[in-house]
């Protein structure tokens, strides 16, 4: 018997918005280290309270589902994000920021916009 909509939603929705959250912090000016940061470690709060969400709501099984596979891979992501934010702020402290970490930081945004959704797609179907 199918769930029905609204508890995919409830999963689904909280961890797709952290995600973007954070991609969404790497295309901030870099001067604005507190938005940066309040961004990058926000989504990985979010997405770690979340799992308590999760763990109560799938089923009790010994592989990996569906959306535990999705959001392992959004959490990796938003932590790969996190740890590409605070190098960048701590060369921006140290006034070494280069034209290449900017291309970085613009680079990793494309590639998270483009890769995540057909990964996550690919999983799904």
């Amino acid at each position: 018997m199918k769930a029905g909509i609204k508890k995919t939603l409830i999963i689904f929705i909280p961890i797709f918005v952290a995600f973007f959250l954070s991609i969404f912090s790497l295309i901030i000016n870099i001067k604005n280290k507190g938005g940066i940061l309040s961004l990058s470690v926000g989504s990985v709060s979010s997405l770690i309270i979340n799992l308590f969400t999760l763990e109560r709501m799938t089923p009790n099984v010994r592989y990996f589902t569906i959306s535990d596979s999705i959001f392992m891979l959004l959490l990796l992501s938003v932590f790969a994000i996190l740890l590409l934010n605070v190098y960048v702020i701590k060369q921006g402290r140290e006034g070494r920021i280069s034209k290449n970490l900017i291309l970085l930081r613009n680079y990793t945004f494309l590639f998270f916009v483009i890769l995540i959704p057909l990964v996550v797609y690919y999983v799904i179907y």
